[in-house]
């Protein structure tokens, strides 16, 4: 499953004086904005969402804790596993081939994402997931 953000602005090309107003008369932050381009699918048919984080993070640490509660407030009953791969420091010294070994042990042991689930990485956390689904992808992305 693919989820696409956008950049408050959108995502057209801005450029100098244009990009200048843009960002003027912009909200106080350009954080990227998610929305639904449908109705979301009824409870039984939503697919799981694991999130890993980036290097340094942990999943258990507020901000990813908060992304995590963030979906599964949005869709209660949503399974959603905040992943605790490589937390902190791990995720500087343990190598990608290793994360990835890690995360599959991870997403197998869990019955609910035997079917597939979501995938959602930030920063390094992509990194893992596409060697993942390149190397491994069951179950699937």
């Amino acid at each position: 499953a693919l989820l696409l953000a956008s950049c408050a602005l959108g995502y057209q090309h801005w450029t100098g004086s244009a990009l200048e107003q843009a960002l003027a008369s912009s909200s106080d932050h350009l954080a990227p904005t998610i929305s639904l381009i449908s109705e979301p699918a009824p409870l039984a048919e939503r697919t799981p969402v694991v999130m890993l984080h980036g290097m340094g993070d942990s999943g258990t640490n507020p901000g990813m804790r908060s992304l995590c509660d963030t979906a599964s407030g949005k869709y209660p009953g949503l399974h959603v596993v905040c992943s605790t791969v490589a937390d902190g420091a791990a995720s500087i010294t343990t190598t990608l081939d290793k994360q990835i070994e890690e995360f599959t042990a991870s997403v197998r042991a869990d019955a609910k994402l035997a079917n597939g689930f979501t995938a959602v990485g930030l920063s390094q956390g992509n990194l893992v997931l596409r060697g993942y689904i390149q190397r491994v992808n069951d179950p699937p992305v």
